[in-house]
């Protein structure tokens, strides 16, 4: 168990190197907030719901705006929880992309589409299943948080 959360951390490490264009002119947000898993819902005490409801409360008090628009840049929320009776731990994982199809072709002469990601962070929570909750949401909040930080200043 603990060498599969190091190599998600470490993938995860990787992952949050550099390859993100950035924030800059993004004015509307889609919010799609993955389901936890059935089991970590159980064991660990928290929802969808309230990691949407901290996401939401985050983002409605910035400049940014949440929209219906399904066409909007996509704000992704990826929560991967599992727990047992004595131990939660959980995987954060945010994300701004926008599935697109870019002008370049392959050789073949195909489009090349798939989603164009603008911003990206995650990072890793673990603690007793009573105290999971709390301590997981305060990570959401802090991704959130910087989130809107980054977006700020990228819009200056």
């Amino acid at each position: 168990m603990k060498k599969l959360f190091l190599y998600v951390f470490l993938v995860l490490l990787w992952c949050n190197v550099g390859f993100t264009e950035g924030t800059w002119g993004i004015k509307q947000l889609y919010l799609i907030v993955e389901d936890v898993d059935e089991k970590g819902e159980k064991q660990c005490l928290i929802t969808r719901k309230d990691i949407e409801t901290r996401i939401k409360y985050i983002i409605a008090n910035s400049k940014l705006e949440l929209t219906s628009d399904f066409g909007a840049p996509i704000l992704w929320f990826q929560p991967i929880i599992i727990g047992d009776e004595y131990t939660c731990s959980g995987v954060l994982y945010l994300r701004i992309h926008q599935h697109t199809t870019y002008s370049k072709h392959n050789p073949k002469g195909f489009p090349v589409s798939g989603p164009f990601v603008f911003y990206e962070k995650s990072g890793i929570a673990k603690n007793t299943p009573s105290k999971f909750k709390d301590y997981y949401l305060s990570f959401v909040d802090d991704l959130a948080r910087q989130l809107v930080v980054d977006w700020h200043e990228d819009n200056k």
